[in-house]
């Protein structure tokens, strides 16, 4: 089934369409939306930067939680997050796989 992408307003396939999902949802702090309180993602501050003082597996459970609670599409396989000398996250990998065809796929996040 082809959505549309929301840049370009065209059809979508799968995959680019659950790469984009995952980057929407970890783009977004967690309660940014008014009908959707328990949207996004928690290492996000309010105002969209990371927190800070985040540890690995912390960022690695919210992605997770995250991921697992709205987009059922996807199997998260790996996560990988990237922190800058001060502390504050500077990017997320996910390595996922849809659930539906098993094909496997990585979205990168950066916050900089």
């Amino acid at each position: 089934m082809a959505g549309t992408d929301r840049r370009t307003g065209k059809c979508a396939e799968r995959m680019p369409r659950l790469r984009e999902s995952i980057e929407t949802l970890l783009k977004v702090p967690l309660g940014a939306h008014v009908m959707r309180h328990g949207f996004g993602f928690a290492a996000l501050a309010a105002d969209g930067s990371p927190k800070r003082e985040l540890r690995p597996s912390e960022v690695d459970d919210m992605v997770r939680c995250a991921v697992a609670s709205h987009e059922p599409r996807v199997v998260v396989a790996c996560v990988s997050s990237i922190f800058e000398k001060d502390g504050r996250l500077c990017s997320v990998q996910v390595r996922y796989e849809d659930r539906e065809s098993g094909v496997s796929d990585v979205v990168t996040v950066s916050y900089s």
